[in-house]
C-alpha cells in the first residue's frame, strides 16, 4: 500500500499565532480553469504561476482533491455498527436516521430534535460520533491509497493523505501534475505550502504584555465571563463541560510541574512535536486553554479563577502540521476545536484549500470548528479562517466595541467574516504569570476571544446531543442568541431589516451571549433543521414565536458547504468553492415582511422589533441555480429584552 501515515517535516515552519498584533502576508489563490488539463479539473492560480516558474524537473508541493467515499455507504456501516455492536436500538437510530445517518431530504423540527436530545444521551452521543469517524477514516484511508496507486508514481512523492478528507499532499514535478489532470479520480489541484499550515512560528510570537500593577489581589478576569453569559451557564445551570472533549491546535504549549491553573485531568498534550512544547509556566497555547477550561484556587491568597468550561476534557497539538493534528483530534473524539492561529497559503481574506478542507471536516464529521479571525485589520481574516461551516470570531472590549485591530472582511464576492465577536481585551490569567508567584499581567487579541466562543459551544454540546451531532445548528444557536452591541452602525451593515441592523462586516451578527441561545434552545424552542434538495426553491417553516410588542426578535439561517460530491457517490466530483444562495425571508402576524442579503454567504439574519407574539412564518428561498444535490440548514430564533 503505497500510504504514509505521517507528514516530512521541514526545519523551517511559519504561521500566525493571533495574540497581540500579528499577521503574514499571503499569496492570492484563487480557483480558475487550467488551460493545459481537462476542463473537469480546477488548479487553482497560484500554482499556475509556480508552474511557469519552475523547470520541467523541478518538483512543487499541492493538495490533490479527489473522488470521495460513498457517503451512503459509510452511514449504513455506521448504523449497522450501533446496532449490532453497540446496542442501538431500531428506534433510535430511527430518530436520528432523517439528517444525521441518512442522506435523506426530510425535514425534521423542535419535536424530532427534542426526541433525539431525549433517546440519545451524551455517552450514546459520543458512541456515534466515535463509530462514524473510525468507520470513513478507514473508508477514506482505502479510498484514497486506492486513488494514489492509480497516480503510477513513487511513494517518495507521497507528503500526507488524510484520514478524513478525499485530499493527497503531493510532491510533483510539471509532467506529473499535468498527468494526475488527466486522471478521472482527481477533482482540484492546489498549490500546498506546509509552512503556512505548520503549528509553530517563533518568528511571529510576541510575549509583550500589558503589565499590571501589583495588588493584594491577581484580579483576575470574571467580567468577560458575565458579560457573555458564560458565568450563568456555568454556575447556576451547572454546563461546566464534563464530558465534553475539546481540541486545542495552537503553539507553544507549556509543560511544566509548577502548572497549578487546570484540574488534574484536564488538560494533555496530544501529538505534539518537541519544539511546541516548551518548559515554562506560561505559554500561549496554555492561555487559550486556560480561558476555555482553567481551575485555580490560592488557599493563602484567596484568589480564583475559573474557566468557561473546567470540567471538559482539552486535547493540545503543537508544533506539527495543521492537517494532521486536526486528524488526531477527530481521532480522539473531540466535539468542538479551537484555533487561535491563522493557517492557509491562499492570501488573507481568500477562501482556498485550507478552508476548503477545513468545510469538508465540519460538514462530515459532526465536529464545531471555532477559529479567530485575526490581527489584521480590515480585510486581513486569515484565508484558513474563511471556512463557511465553520465559526471565525472578531475581538471586542466587555462592552461590545470593537478591538482596532480585529479582522474582518470588507470586499464583495467574498464570504463575511468574523461570524460574531467575544471579549478579548485585557485577560487576566493565572496563566499570563511567567510562574506561579508572579502577578499576572494583562494580553487582548482575537486569539481570546476565540476559546470564549468554544467554552459556549462547550456548554451547549453537554446541553444536547443535537447539538453535538449538528454544527450547523449549533452554529446557527451561537448566532442567534448574539446581542446588537452599541457600537454596531450602519457603515458597516450587511444587512438590515425592521431598522435594526442583523449582519455586520466588523461584527458579524454581534457579540456572544450563550445565556440568549441557551433560551431559545431549550425555553422557547424556536428552531428547525433539515436539507433542501436541489430541486426545491422554497422552504417554508412556521414558528409560534412569544415575543410581546417591543421584543428584539432576530432569526438566522445557516446553510451547509458540504464541499463533498455533487453528483452519484460512484461518479460525482467534489463541489467548487460556489454554494448555494438563499434569501432569509419572515412574515410577521401583522404582515411585516423582513429580508436578508442573499449572496457570497451560508449565513442570513433578520433582526427587528416584535409587534406581538404569534405564527411567524419563515422561508429560505434559492436565488441562484442548485449547486449540490441537497443542502443541509438550519433556523433559529431568538427573543431578547433589548
Amino acid at each position: 500500500m503505497k500510504k504514509k501515515t505521517s507528514l516530512k517535516y521541514k526545519s523551517i515552519l511559519s504561521c500566525t499565532l493571533v495574540f497581540c498584533l500579528g499577521s503574514v502576508g499571503l499569496a492570492q489563490a484563487f480557483p480558475v480553469n487550467a488551460t493545459v488539463t481537462s476542463p473537469e479539473v480546477m488548479i487553482e492560480s497560484t500554482l499556475e504561476q509556480k508552474l511557469e516558474e519552475i523547470s520541467d524537473s523541478e518538483r512543487v508541493d499541492v493538495s490533490v482533491w479527489v473522488k470521495d467515499i460513498n457517503q451512503d455507504e459509510a452511514k449504513e456501516k455506521t448504523k449497522k455498527t450501533l446496532m449490532k455492536e453497540n446496542g442501538f436500538s431500531k428506534e433510535q437510530l430511527e430518530i436520528i436516521d432523517t439528517d444525521f445517518l441518512a442522506s435523506s431530504v426530510n425535514n425534521f423540527d423542535v419535536e424530532k430534535i427534542s426526541k433525539i436530545d431525549a433517546a440519545v444521551s451524551a455517552d450514546e452521543s459520543e458512541i456515534i460520533i466515535e463509530e462514524e469517524r473510525e468507520i470513513s477514516s478507514k473508508m477514506y484511508e482505502e479510498n484514497n491509497s486506492n486513488i494514489f496507486d492509480s497516480f503510477n508514481i513513487d511513494d517518495d512523492n507521497l507528503i500526507y493523505s488524510c484520514k478524513y478528507a478525499p485530499n493527497i499532499i503531493l510532491s510533483l514535478d510539471k509532467n506529473q501534475i499535468y498527468s494526475l489532470c488527466e486522471n478521472p479520480n482527481v477533482t482540484d489541484i492546489y498549490y500546498y505550502d506546509e509552512e503556512a499550515e505548520s503549528l509553530i512560528n517563533e518568528q511571529n510570537f510576541d510575549t509583550t504584555l500589558n503589565s499590571v500593577s501589583s495588588t493584594s489581589t491577581y484580579n483576575f478576569t470574571t467580567e468577560q465571563y458575565d458579560v457573555t453569559g458564560i458565568s450563568e451557564m456555568r454556575d447556576t445551570f451547572g454546563f461546566t463541560g464534563s464530558g465534553i472533549k475539546i481540541g486545542i491546535i495552537d503553539y507553544p504549549f507549556a509543560n511544566s510541574s509548577e502548572i497549578d491553573y487546570f484540574n488534574g485531568d484536564t488538560f494533555a498534550l496530544y501529538h505534539c512535536s518537541s519544539n511546541g512544547i516548551i518548559d515554562s509556566y506560561s505559554s500561549h497555547g496554555n492561555c487559550v486553554s486556560c480561558i476555555i477550561a482553567g481551575n485555580y484556587s490560592n488557599s493563602t491568597t484567596g484568589d480564583t479563577f475559573v474557566g468557561a468550561v473546567p470540567d471538559a476534557k482539552l486535547y493540545a497539538t503543537a508544533g506539527v502540521d495543521f492537517r494532521a493534528a486536526l486528524e488526531v483530534l477527530l481521532d480522539n473524539g473531540v466535539n468542538v476545536i479551537n484555533s487561535s492561529m491563522v493557517f492557509g497559503n491562499d492570501g488573507n481574506n481568500n477562501y482556498g484549500d485550507t478552508a476548503k478542507w477545513i468545510d469538508h471536516i465540519v460538514s462530515q464529521h459532526n465536529v464545531t470548528y471555532v477559529g479567530a479571525a485575526g490581527n489584521s485589520g480590515e480585510n486581513g481574516v486569515g484565508s484558513g479562517q474563511m471556512g463557511y461551516n465553520s465559526i471565525a470570531v472578531g475581538c471586542c472590549n466587555n462592552n461590545g466595541t470593537l478591538a482596532s485591530y480585529s479582522s474582518y472582511t470588507n470586499t464583495d464576492g467574498k464570504n463575511y467574516k468574523p461570524d460574531l465577536v467575544a471579549p478579548g481585551v485585557n485577560f487576566v490569567l493565572p496563566a499570563t504569570r511567567d510562574s506561579s508567584t508572579e502577578t499576572p499581567s494583562a494580553s487582548s487579541g482575537t486569539s481570546f476571544s476565540s476559546p470564549m466562543v468554544t467554552g459556549a459551544a462547550a456548554q451547549l454540546c453537554q446541553m444536547s446531543s443535537s447539538l453535538k451531532l449538528n454544527p450547523r445548528l449549533m452554529k446557527a444557536v451561537l448566532l442567534a442568541g448574539t446581542k446588537i452591541t452599541d457600537s454596531m452602525n450602519e457603515d458597516d451593515v450587511i444587512t438590515q431589516s425592521g431598522g435594526n441592523i442583523a449582519l455586520s462586516k466588523q461584527y458579524g451578527s454581534g457579540m456572544l451571549n450563550v445565556i440568549n441561545s441557551y433560551a431559545l434552545y431549550s425555553a422557547r424552542k424556536n428552531y428547525s433543521s433539515g436539507s433542501i434538495a436541489s430541486t426545491t426553491n422554497t422552504v417554508t417553516k412556521t414558528m409560534n414565536i412569544n415575543a410581546s410588542s417591543g421584543k428584539l426578535v432576530r432569526l438566522c439561517a445557516v446553510w451547509d458547504k458540504p464541499n463533498t460530491v455533487s453528483d452519484s457517490h460512484s461518479s460525482g466530483t467534489i463541489t467548487s468553492p460556489n454554494i448555494d444562495t438563499f434569501m432569509l425571508k419572515v412574515t410577521a402576524p401583522n404582515g411585516s415582511i423582513y429580508t436578508s442579503y442573499y449572496a457570497y454567504d451560508n449565513k442570513s439574519m433578520v433582526s427587528f422589533i416584535s409587534s406581538g407574539s404569534g405564527i411567524y412564518t419563515i422561508q429560505l428561498i434559492r436565488q441562484d441555480t442548485a449547486v449540490n444535490n441537497s443542502i443541509s440548514y438550519a433556523l433559529v430564533a431568538s427573543v431578547q429584552n433589548s
